[in-house]
């Protein structure tokens, strides 16, 4: 049985791609840093899956930053946490 996307789950999703595009990462890469698969990252990107706490906390020390980053609501908050 599949689950319809959460919202939030999507925005999340989308934050994480656009702080490692900002970083200039490939999937494959934050896959290395989380121990998963390039595939599983682009799931964490679409909402299809949901990211652990524990996951966003690596990428959040990875990335010098707190897990808010990938939390916020708006593309304007997003845009002013990554420069």
């Amino acid at each position: 049985m599949s689950r319809e996307y959460d919202n939030l789950d999507i925005r999340i999703g989308g934050n994480l791609r656009r702080v490692r595009e900002f970083n200039k990462l490939t999937q494959t890469e934050v896959g290395y840093i989380l121990n998963v698969s390039s595939q599983q990252i682009a799931k964490y990107e679409t909402g299809k899956n949901r990211i652990s706490a524990s996951n966003l906390y690596r990428l959040a020390s990875y990335y010098n930053t707190n897990m808010n980053k990938f939390l916020l609501i708006t593309d304007k908050e997003l845009e002013m946490e990554v420069r």
